[in-house]
């Protein structure tokens, strides 16, 4: 089995635990990464959006609740005690407390906000990165494959680490190059450093980036052609999903 590093092995312990200790397989993730930011591979869309299943009685209903509540739900109720808990006890806890029982997208989603909330890891590892991108969007979190996400899905990741950590945490330079490998795979040519980490711009335009559509778009100024109308929309949906999620 391949040998996984330390930021890596928390996430996975907490969130797939023995699902990852039987797995016979070789752990191939780290060199398909290298193929995507080096652009020597097209990843494939198999992420299937999963909505939160369980549903708190009052306040979460068929996954409807925002990740930003869901993270003040917990901090209104247990304090920061519940991000040093075990798994079991916040399972348990929101049973009793508030009648859910969680299914594996609420918790991979708890996780990863333990994850943030305790450890730089998800500014550092892009693979943690990923995953806490994963669940964050509600997506079920695979660890045995590569999860590329939509550059929505990575806008509002952006968005929520930025609500929990604030802006003193800075980007290591793997995951602002995930995010440029993220872009560049979708045909985005500007990230605007509203949505993104404002570096990720660099490693995108050192990615033989269209640098002539990309200040068209950062500028706005409408050439007419297709590309430009494509990349203006494409923003445009990012942004609304980001304040769709929020608002919920």
């Amino acid at each position: 089995m391949a040998q996984l590093d330390a930021a890596t092995q928390l996430f996975i312990d907490k969130v797939a635990e023995d699902a990852f200790k039987n797995h016979d397989g070789e752990r191939a993730a780290l060199g398909y990464a290298k193929k995507l930011v080096n652009l020597g591979a097209d990843p494939k869309r198999t992420i299937t959006r999963a909505l939160v299943g369980a549903a708190t009685k009052e306040l979460i209903k068929e996954g409807s609740m925002g990740v930003i509540r869901i993270y003040d739900i917990l901090n209104d109720s247990y304090h920061k005690t519940w991000w040093d808990w075990e798994p079991e006890t916040i399972w348990q806890s929101l049973v009793n407390d508030h009648g859910v029982d969680a299914t594996r997208e609420l918790k991979d989603l708890i996780m990863a906000l333990q994850v943030i909330v305790t450890s730089d890891f998800a500014f550092e590892d892009w693979n943690v990165f990923e995953k806490v991108t994963c669940a964050l969007n509600h997506n079920a979190v695979d660890f045995y494959i590569i999860q590329p996400p939509e550059m929505d899905e990575v806008a509002f990741s952006v968005a929520v680490l930025k609500h929990i950590r604030g802006e003193t945490t800075a980007y290591e330079d793997e995951v602002l190059g995930y995010i440029a490998a993220c872009a560049k795979t979708s045909g985005i040519v500007w990230l605007p450093p509203e949505l993104y980490p404002a570096r990720a711009q660099e490693f995108l335009d050192g990615l033989n980036n269209d640098l002539g559509l990309k200040e068209k778009v950062k500028s706005r100024k409408d050439d007419g052609s297709p590309a430009f109308k494509i990349q203006i929309l494409q923003l445009k949906e990012i942004a609304e999903y980001v304040l769709g999620q929020k608002r919920d």
